[in-house]
C-alpha cells in the first residue's frame, strides 16, 4: 500500500510539473542556446519565434490544443532573419503591420491571415508581430532604413492594450543558423514533453462543442500610461513621414455568455477607443463589423481570431488604404 501511495504521489507531482512548467521552458532548444553562445549573445527574447524557420506544423489545428478533440491541420511556418512571419523584406514593403499574436496570425495559415490577404497586388506587407510594442519595429526600421513604406497599422487585442507589461522595452537579437540548425527547428512541434503536457491536459478537459474562454479581466487603469508610450512611438514614425493607425480588436470575452465578463470587456474596449480619440491618435473601431458574427470570428478553445476574423480585418484595412 505504501509503494502504491508513493508511486501515485510521484506521478501526481510529475503531472503538476508538466502542467505548470511553461511551454517555452520545455521546448527551448539546446542548439539555440549553443547558437547564442557562439554569437556572443546572452539570451533570446522570443524562443518560440526564431529566425529562418521553414517547416510545416501539424500541432496547431483549430487550437483546441488542450482538449483531446483538437483538429490537426498542416500550417506552413516560415520566418525572416528577425524571427517574424514574412514573405516580404521590410526594404520592399509598402505597408507594415505591428501588434499582438493575432497580427502574427497565430494558428492560421499565412495566406488566410490579414497579412497574407493584404500582401497581394500592389500592396507588399511586412509583418512585425508578435510584438506587443512598437520597439521591435523601430529597431528594424533603424537597421534596414526601408524607403517604400507608406503606412503602418498597429493591431492589438484590447486586453493586451490595457496590460502595462506589453509596453515594456524588449531587445531583438539577429542570429544566423546553419542549414543543420534550421533543419532541426521543427522539433519544438514534436517535443515529447510538450506532447505529454497536452495529453495530460486533454484528460481533464472535454470537448463539448462550445466556445471556451481563456482570457483575463482587463485593467483599464493602465490605458492612459500606455497611450503616453504609444504617442512617443507615433512621434518617431511621424518624423519619418509615416502615418500610423491603431486598430483595436475586441476580446473574445466580449461575446461571452457571461454577462458580467462581456460587459467588463466591452467597457474596456470602449474605454481604449475613447482615450485614443481624445488623444488625437488615428484609430479604427472594428466592433460593429465583429458584432455581426460575434463569437464565430474566434477559434474554439483559444482567444485568437480565426480565418473569418482575419477576413474582416483585411477588408477594413484595405478600405482604409
Amino acid at each position: 500500500m505504501k509503494h502504491f501511495i508513493l508511486k501515485s504521489t510521484c506521478f501526481i507531482l510529475l503531472c503538476l510539473v508538466i502542467q505548470f512548467t511553461p511551454d517555452s521552458f520545455i521546448y527551448f532548444r539546446f542548439w539555440e542556446r549553443e547558437g547564442l553562445l557562439k554569437n556572443g549573445q546572452k539570451d533570446l527574447s522570443l524562443p518560440q519565434y526564431t529566425p529562418h524557420l521553414d517547416y510545416t506544423s501539424y500541432d496547431a489545428g483549430d487550437q483546441n490544443h488542450n482538449m483531446n478533440c483538437s483538429v490537426k491541420k498542416p500550417i506552413h511556418w516560415f520566418t525572416d532573419q528577425y524571427g517574424f512571419r514574412n514573405k516580404t523584406k521590410i526594404t520592399d514593403a509598402t505597408l507594415v503591420l505591428a501588434g499582438c499574436s493575432n497580427t502574427q496570425g497565430c494558428n492560421t495559415d499565412y495566406d488566410f491571415t490579414f497579412s497574407g490577404l493584404l500582401n497581394k497586388g500592389a500592396t507588399s506587407v511586412y509583418n512585425c508581430a508578435p510584438d506587443y510594442t512598437l520597439d521591435y519595429l523601430t529597431m528594424i526600421y533603424n537597421l534596414e532604413k526601408p524607403k517604400k513604406v507608406r503606412r503602418i497599422f498597429y493591431v492589438m487585442v484590447a486586453r493586451l492594450f490595457s496590460d502595462k507589461d506589453c509596453f515594456e522595452k524588449k531587445t531583438i537579437h539577429l542570429i544566423e543558423y546553419s542549414q543543420f540548425d534550421q533543419s532541426l527547428t521543427h522539433i519544438n512541434e514534436n517535443h515529447a514533453g510538450r506532447k505529454i503536457k497536452k495529453s495530460l491536459i486533454g484528460l481533464f478537459k472535454k470537448c463539448d462543442g462550445n466556445y471556451h474562454f481563456y482570457g483575463k479581466r482587463p485593467d483599464t487603469t493602465f490605458i492612459k500610461d500606455n497611450i503616453v508610450q504609444l504617442k512617443k512611438k507615433i512621434a518617431f514614425f511621424t518624423e519619418q513621414g509615416l502615418p500610423l493607425t491603431v486598430v483595436i480588436l475586441p476580446d473574445k470575452e466580449v461575446y461571452s455568455a457571461n454577462d458580467n465578463l462581456s460587459s467588463i470587456n466591452l467597457k474596456n474596449y470602449n474605454c481604449i477607443y475613447q482615450n485614443l480619440i481624445k488623444n488625437n491618435i488615428p484609430s479604427i473601431n472594428v466592433l460593429t463589423q465583429f458584432n455581426v458574427a460575434g463569437i464565430r470570428n474566434y477559434y474554439h478553445g483559444d482567444g485568437h481570431i480565426n480565418e473569418a476574423g482575419h477576413q474582416i480585418i483585411s477588408s477594413i484595412l484595405r478600405d482604409s488604404l
